[in-house]
């Protein structure tokens, strides 16, 4: 029996589908589904990803406030790089 063939068998003696298996190893690696799949979601952790969504679900006026912290935060970085740089 092949590696894939004890996959399936396990996965249909447990009753998981294909898509709860999926899921599964996306969770134990940190990772989107798309990311495990192949898609185009860039590497974003799991946690960051999740974030994005919470952001999307702000109001316009919420997400522009989570957005001007992100760049004050990213800004003060580049800055504190830049001066030890020096």
């Amino acid at each position: 029996m092949t590696f894939g063939e004890r996959i399936t068998s396990l996965r249909k003696r447990h009753k998981w589908s294909q898509v709860e298996v999926a899921q599964k190893r996306a969770d134990e690696l940190h990772v989107t589904m798309d990311r495990l799949s192949g898609g185009s979601d860039p590497i974003l952790g799991k946690a960051l990803a999740a974030r994005i969504q919470d952001i999307e679900k702000l109001s316009a006026e919420g997400e522009k406030h989570v957005y001007r912290l992100i760049d004050r935060t990213l800004g003060y970085h580049k800055i504190k790089q830049t001066i030890s740089a020096l």
